[in-house]
């Protein structure tokens, strides 16, 4: 039986390849330093094809790997990759830096997962920094193409199974419906099997004379941006990031030539943590569904985390800390939220009415109440709570499980720090007008609000 790998990056029998052009020839490196040419490979192994262009893995580090001089840690590709992040852009979450990171150094050996999620991001409003990151994980992730905006069907199958790196698109509404029917359609059928390992579409070319079936392999990591959701289908599939509006007592590095400096050492750290760790990766991601069966969220949920818990529990197993358990946090506050849709409108406006409702009615109220106050406040074409959720998911706000008079509930939690927070990132003006003081630290308000959910 013959086992064709990707000459980009492949996995078998618990070691992985990277492919490294040098010169004109391409090298095919392993998790065991050993270096093979394509027409060199051991009894039962052959190459796709033997082009997959440009390389993520520098050629100084694959030397060095093959010599015995470089070793790598996933910790230190984990801390460096959130470090990075963080220093860059305003994260709201303080825990989103590293399941990012997570997602990242997960990039560089996802063919060796059955599963890799894509990381879908968006936000209320333009300017809340989804570009900004989007360009940092480019630079970080493996074999990842530029940002565009209009992907065509051939660009995500073709890109794929030539280079197997991350894809990012931005500005992604039209995802949600509208424009050219067809072409979103053929789209979304690419993008639907294309977070699962042997997930491809067959196309028709023509080979001389006559057309013959080709199967395009569409597995690859995707990053996809926009204001609305994604289809529903899409959302199943990814990890949502909600964007907020940066404040101005919230400081960010500027982009220049340090940040391509530390790109690079990144990604040299990240090819070695995988080279070096990736029989500790594998042997973490077996254990990894156990552990997520035990937090309460779905199967597709447990797929999706089980990548990025493995390399936290490696992490954790070389150098002690707590990733693990953050990342276990972050899956059980952003589970709640996968299926929400969104119907947007203005942020600043809703959240002044989200502020008079909790004035009102309480903090912990049911959607339908909550419903119920938001349509008597100018809010009347909101008909049903799907449709609430749809607002207030960009906001970072859902509903969560509870008991009220011993009867199970779901309950949104109107934290009044929290929403002075974002009256603060939506409106400046309106937030210091309304006489409510933010939280010091936006962190503690999250953590806050997390205890607050637990208790009811």
């Amino acid at each position: 039986t013959l086992r064709r790998l990707h000459p980009a990056l492949d996995g078998a029998d618990g070691v992985l390849f990277y492919g490294v052009p040098v010169g004109d020839r391409l090298t095919i490196i392993t998790s065991r330093r050993q270096g093979f040419t394509p027409d060199a490979l051991p009894a039962g192994l052959a190459l796709r094809h033997a082009d997959p262009g440009l390389s993520s893995v520098r050629h100084e580090a694959a030397a060095g790997w093959l010599a015995g001089r470089a070793e790598g840690s996933v910790a230190q590709a984990l801390d460096g990759l959130a470090a990075f992040l963080a220093r860059y852009v305003a994260l709201r979450d303080a825990g989103a830096a590293l399941w990012l990171a997570a997602w990242v150094l997960g990039t560089w050996c996802y063919r060796a997962f059955r599963v890799f999620p894509y990381l879908s991001m968006r936000s209320a409003e333009r300017r809340c920094g989804k570009s900004r990151l989007m360009r940092l994980l480019c630079r970080v992730g493996f074999n990842a193409s530029p940002p565009t905006t209009h992907p065509t069907e051939a660009q995500l199958y073709r890109e794929a199974a030539r280079r197997s790196g991350m894809q990012a698109f931005d500005e992604m509404e039209s995802l949600k419906g509208g424009g050219d029917k067809e072409r979103l359609a053929s789209l979304i059928s690419v993008l639907n099997v294309g977070f699962e390992q042997g997930g491809a579409v067959s196309r028709q070319e023509k080979r001389g004379e006559r057309f013959v079936e080709v199967l395009y392999e569409v597995y690859a990591p995707r990053v996809i941006a926009g204001l609305a959701g994604l289809k529903d289908t899409l959302e199943d599939r990814s990890l949502t990031l909600v964007m907020f509006r940066r404040r101005k007592d919230e400081a960010v590095a500027r982009l220049g030539r340090e940040t391509e400096a530390e790109a690079l050492a990144l990604r040299d750290a990240c090819a070695l943590a995988c080279l070096t760790r990736i029989e500790d990766i594998l042997s973490a991601y077996e254990l990894a569904p156990k552990v997520l069966d035990g937090q309460e969220v779905d199967d597709r949920a447990v797929d999706l985390w089980a990548p990025l818990l493995a390399l936290a529990l490696v992490a954790d197993a070389e150098a002690g800390g707590d990733r693990a358990e953050r990342i276990l946090r972050a899956t059980r506050d952003l589970s709640d939220a996968r299926e929400a849709d969104d119907e947007g409108g203005s942020a600043a406006r809703l959240i002044t009415a989200l502020q008079k409702a909790a004035d009102e009615i309480g903090t912990a109220v049911t959607p339908t109440r909550l419903l119920e106050a938001l349509q008597a406040g100018g809010y009347a074409w909101v008909k049903s709570t799907r449709r609430l959720a749809g607002l207030l998911t960009p906001l970072g706000l859902v509903a969560r499980p509870a008991r009220e008079n011993g009867r199970p509930v779901r309950l949104y939690l109107l934290d009044p720090d929290a929403l002075a927070d974002l009256a603060r990132r939506y409106n400046p003006a309106a937030g210091e007008a309304s006489g409510r003081e933010p939280a010091s630290n936006p962190a503690e308000t999250v953590d806050n609000r997390r205890q607050a959910s637990t208790t009811l």
